[in-house]
């Protein structure tokens, strides 16, 4: 779980984390660099390895979808807090104390729901992280809490990571003809068959 400097380090790293899941039945195509961490070298052994899309938000984070210079993995920002950096803050700044914990999730869940409706508001996609460990797993009302939330967004696509970069690069070969008609415009956009809707 790091993230090296070094190209052929990555590799090794990488290739033995996609042999591993694969021997187990799945079949990877993104990526997410421990800590967010992001460098040339992992960008280069991602577009090797034939990681499609990663995120990495030492690079970009509450953004739009983007290519990074020279790299054909497309980055899908996340929101770069998750509850394992409040609850370390906590643990910090507080004590070592059950209550102390309790609060900081009671203040992630109300935080990841302010995110979430704020992005929802603006249009933007939610993409929002966290370990499944004693982290989430302790404190599942952050969770829920979230979808509870989600769940009255009357537009929300509820897909993959995988899935919304094959859309995003399909979206981007759609081409659009605008034309002034009377007193308005037309806005035509043009799709090659792709089974998305835009």
């Amino acid at each position: 779980h790091h993230t090296y400097v070094d190209a052929a380090e990555n590799h090794t790293n990488i290739a033995r984390g996609i042999a591993l899941l694969r021997s187990a039945g799945f079949n990877p195509s993104g990526f997410v660099a421990p800590l967010g961490r992001y460098n040339r070298g992992l960008s280069q052994v991602l577009e090797q390895l034939g990681v499609t899309h990663s995120s990495e938000f030492a690079l970009a984070y509450d953004d739009w979808p983007c290519y990074p210079i020279g790299s054909r993995v497309l980055q899908l920002p996340i929101h770069p807090i998750c509850l394992g950096i409040v609850l370390e803050a906590a643990r910090r700044e507080w004590d070592e104390g059950l209550d102390a914990q309790r609060r900081a999730a009671d203040v992630m869940a109300e935080y990841f729901r302010w995110i979430a409706t704020s992005k929802y508001q603006a249009g933007e996609p939610i993409f929002l992280y966290g370990h499944p460990d004693h982290r989430l797993g302790r404190w599942p009302h952050v969770l829920t809490t979230l979808f509870e939330t989600i769940d009255e967004f009357a537009a929300v696509w509820r897909t993959t990571m995988t899935e919304f970069a094959q859309w995003w690069r399909e979206r981007q070969r759609v081409r659009f003809r605008v034309e002034a008609v009377a007193d308005h415009y037309l806005v035509q956009g043009e799709q090659a068959g792709s089974g998305y809707r835009f």
